[in-house]
């Protein structure tokens, strides 16, 4: 369900690409636990940004309650992505926006709220 559209400034190879949407995902299921084929990555090249950024992620995550999980991942796809860029974080804008579980589907199903997902999962394993 975790949707991340990555708009970079510069042109990117396909192997960056990989690497950034990689980096994406590993950051999110890092902390977050969610399975890794659930987690969308969209990487956008060539994309007219503000002046002072180089590459902005804007990241759809269910809400969490309590939870500082978004601050970082935001801090781990932040540094991925300067690492494998060769960017200043400076130059890396990132927003993640919490939505109910609610309003999310996968598989047809709606998505639990998180750390209720028990027989949810098992209904998923057939994708």
């Amino acid at each position: 369900m975790p949707l991340y559209n990555v708009a970079v400034r510069g042109e990117l190879t396909q192997a960056q690409r990989s690497a950034v949407s990689l980096a994406v995902i590993k950051a999110h299921c890092g902390e977050t636990d969610a399975p890794e084929h659930f987690v969308n990555v969209y990487v956008q090249d060539r994309v007219s940004l503000k002046a002072d950024t180089q590459c902005h992620v804007n990241g759809v995550v269910r809400l969490r309650e309590a939870s500082d999980a978004n601050s970082r991942i935001a801090s781990a796809v932040s540094a991925s992505i300067a690492s494998l860029l060769n960017l200043e974080e400076t130059t890396i804008d990132i927003v993640l926006t919490d939505i109910p579980a609610s309003w999310a589907m996968e598989g047809g199903e709606i998505l639990p709220e998180p750390g209720q997902e028990g027989g949810w999962q098992g209904l998923m394993e057939r994708y």
